[in-house]
């Protein structure tokens, strides 16, 4: 008889070993933008999408883009600290 095996932790070897496990944490990245970065960024950006760990985000103009630009370390840090794992290696903002 196997011994018994937590839920989370079947599901998380279920999707890796799928080869999904990262799409899914590239989408919860995406997710969970607004509450890293806040009301005010959010409401001047948009996650257009997550690919290979490079997340690309809309950005209403070149100022914002800018400012966002010298953040981007800190928001990195801040996004992968909320999903636990390094899983958004850059942010390109156009």
């Amino acid at each position: 008889m196997t011994s018994p095996v937590k839920i989370g932790d079947a599901l998380r070897n279920l999707l890796k070993s799928l080869g999904i496990e990262k799409r899914l944490l590239e989408a919860q990245a995406a997710e969970v933008w607004p509450d890293v970065v806040g009301a005010e960024i959010d409401r001047v950006t948009q996650v257009v999408g997550v690919e290979r760990g490079i997340m690309k985000v809309a950005v209403r103009d070149s100022l914002w883009s800018q400012e966002l630009s010298l953040m981007k370390q800190d928001i990195l840090d801040k996004l992968n600290g909320r999903i636990g794992q390094k899983v958004i290696r850059d942010i390109r903002f156009r």
